[in-house]
Formats: C-alpha cells, structure tokens, sequence
C-alpha cells in the first residue's frame, strides 16, 4: 500500500508512535446517478454532431482520477461497486449493501481495507486534481499519526463533501453499523466520525447531472477526444 511517513508532514520522529500510515485510493462508482436519468459512468460520450464516442464516461473521467488519485500517494487505487468499475482497469470492492447509496459503499471499502487511511472520490469529478487531494491526504495523516483518526473532509464555501475525503479505516465498523440501522446520506457519517475541513475551490468539484454539462467537462480535460 502507499506510505505517507511523517518525514512528508514535519512531524518529530521521537513524539509520533506512528511513523507512516497505509495510504489506498478508492473511486466510488456505485451511485444510482437519479439525476442523471442512467448511469453517468457508463454513459457514451457525444460530439455535437450527435455521434457517440467509443468510450464510456467511466473510461474517460475514471482514468484521469485514478491518475490524480495515484500522484496523491494512494496505492493501491480500488473502485467500489457499480457494474462501471470493472471498466477502470483495477480491483473492484464489491458493494457488500447494492442500492443503499454512497454511505454503504464507504463503509464497505473502508472494512474492506481495514488499516491506514483511505482517500474516496466520486467517479465523477474530472477537474479534481493531485493537488488537491494532498491536502486531504495530509490533514488526515497527521491526525492518524498523532493518534486521533479524524477524516479530513473537503470544504466547498464552507459546506463538506464527505465523498471527497480521507477517512481513517477504522471508522468503518461504526458507519456500517449507521447503514445498517438505516443511515444512507453521506452527511449522517460526519455525525459518526470527528472530522476536520479542508477548503477546496468549488470548481474542482464540478460534475454532471446531465450528458451535455458531462460532455462539456470532459472536452475540458480531453478537448480532442
């Protein structure tokens, strides 16, 4: 698995019990996509003329995360649920609750690894960069290594996204526990787990509710796809 060591966080060798922790990315693909109408990462990608594109949204946005997720430090780099997973050329955590929403499928790949941190994005988010994720990565290990386990959690104009976050995989024993009482929101797990914020710009966070704004990101990054 990636190592984070607290030589990367300034941390003083003779005061931390914990000198690195296990850093594994995951790419949440499980969603129902409502608002999409279908399933956004198995939609084709369309020119303006109306033509579709070989490849799936999946293939396009997945890749360029788990590059980012990869330059972050994670390994390895897992997707979790969805039938789109397998399309990203890693292993995929089977959802262990299908249709229960992003918080079972935290809980999941956060069981699943057991140990360390781990650093979850939406399938989704193609303008969400390395650097970005750095920071998250370090709010979360320097709270790992001093003892304390908080997920850092991004902030978009002061509101979090808990599904761009590094969360401790410790903490996937209590939220399992929440999806299994009912809890399906991914905010019910800010309430489970302490947390600290990090500010990120509102536009790395863009996604795509419907095929043209998905279209009109991808061109973005891969205008000559």
């Amino acid at each position: 698995m990636g190592r984070v060591s607290n030589k990367r966080l300034g941390a003083k060798t003779e005061v931390a019990a914990k000198t690195e922790v296990a850093l594994t990315g995951a790419v949440l693909t499980g969603g129902a996509s409502r608002r999409f109408g279908s399933d956004k990462a198995l939609a084709p990608l369309t020119r303006p003329g109306g033509d579709a594109r070989v490849e799936s949204a999946m293939e396009t946005l997945g890749s360029r995360i788990i590059d980012q997720l990869r330059l972050a430090g994670a390994d390895p780099v897992v997707a979790v649920g969805g039938e789109a997973g397998h399309l990203l050329g890693v292993p995929v955590v089977p959802d262990r609750r299908p249709g229960l929403g992003p918080l079972a499928g935290l809980a999941t790949v956060l069981q699943w690894v057991g140990g360390g941190v781990v650093l979850v994005v939406p399938c989704d988010v193609p303008l969400l960069r390395a650097e970005h994720l750095e920071h998250l990565v370090d709010r979360a290990t320097a709270s790992w290594l001093s003892g304390r386990e908080e997920a850092a959690i991004a902030l978009v104009n002061g509101v979090p996204q808990p599904t761009v976050a590094c969360w401790p995989a410790a903490a996937g024993v209590d939220l399992q526990r929440a999806v299994t009482k009912g809890h399906r929101s991914m905010r019910d797990a800010l309430n489970l787990v302490a947390w600290a914020g990090v500010g990120i710009d509102e536009e790395a966070l863009l996604d795509a509710d419907d095929q043209a704004t998905l279209d009109s990101l991808i061109d973005r990054i891969v205008p000559d796809v």
